[in-house]
């Protein structure tokens, strides 16, 4: 209601000051708040219009754009921002985002690291710029920058939790599971990091652990299909077939279009001596489109 007690205001002084840059803005901002982003875009191209070097108007049309779906035009919008003004660390850093999410991981490293060079303790920056580093399998590179990134916000679960699957990614197994408890000494309440937890303790041969860690999982959030999944991963790597099954039954009992369950449970049952449903579950995680599962079936036939 206030928003659009603001907004009543803005169009009543627009009508006798049609051409007042600052209350387009204003109102664009209005509406961007209240989901209106196409009208929100309108706007901020009015303002555009009448002062076309203000780079923070760029800022915001971007961030329009992107709740509007239009995620590649808003990258021309932040281009523009950062032109105008060089130094403008939000920009770059949100120009990061954007390419993260479009998965051009190293076009996002080289904008987050222009938003470091103008501010070196930019946590966002530092947090996504080892995010993309990881995925690029820069495992060192990505605990270095989330190593920092704790330094300015040791408290942030995202960051332990993130720093602790760039060591598991690694190979250190035990360095991931330091990061995730402390990220469980944070919140105990987060379910998802039991589940990378018993990954981790898995490869370092704690199989009771890691079982324990998705049940806990599972405690937390009960229709948690991934930690169902890693459980009959788990046990099936410990030649338990008939309860991995049981696990994965689970898991596609709350997700009925989990790829990787099909698989694994199809796994299991030939693991476990029946040929047949085994070979329908890996034939419906083709169907679904999952690679390997294709690759399963093609070894199988030849």
């Amino acid at each position: 209601m206030e928003l659009e007690i603001e907004l009543d205001r803005c169009n009543i002084m627009l009508q006798s000051n049609p051409n007042d840059k600052k209350l387009y803005f204003t109102r664009g901002t209005l509406k961007l708040k209240m989901g209106d982003f196409k009208e929100a875009i309108d706007d901020y191209t009015k303002v555009i219009e009448l002062d076309p070097f203000v780079p923070f108007v760029y800022l915001y049309k971007g961030y329009a754009e992107m709740m509007d779906g239009n995620i590649i035009g808003s990258i021309d919008d932040f281009d523009k921002a950062t032109s105008l003004d060089p130094g403008y660390t939000e920009a770059w850093y949100t120009k990061g985002c954007v390419k993260s999410y479009l998965v051009r991981h190293q076009d996002a490293i080289r904008d987050y690291t222009c938003a470091l060079e103008i501010n070196p303790l930019h946590e966002g920056s530092l947090t996504n710029r080892g995010l993309a580093k990881s995925e690029i399998g820069d495992q060192r590179g990505a605990i270095a920058d989330l190593t920092k990134a704790l330094a300015i916000n040791p408290s942030s679960t995202f960051i332990y939790i993130n720093r602790g699957l760039a060591k598991y990614r690694s190979g250190d197994s035990r360095g991931a599971i330091d990061d995730y408890r402390c990220a469980i000494l944070i919140d105990p309440g987060y379910a998802g990091v039991y589940v990378n937890m018993a990954y981790a303790k898995f490869e370092d041969d704690d199989f009771e652990g890691a079982i324990a860690a998705n049940d806990k999982a599972i405690e937390i959030s009960p229709d948690y299909a991934e930690a169902f999944y890693s459980n009959g991963v788990i046990k099936c790597r410990c030649h338990d077939f008939l309860n991995a099954i049981m696990d994965f039954d689970e898991a596609i009992r709350i997700e009925p279009d989990f790829a990787w369950a099909f698989l694994g449970r199809g796994r299991a049952k030939i693991m476990y001596g029946d040929q047949e449903c085994g070979f329908d579950d890996i034939m419906k995680a083709a169907a679904l489109g999952l690679e390997e599962a294709m690759d399963f079936i093609s070894a199988n036939l030849n």
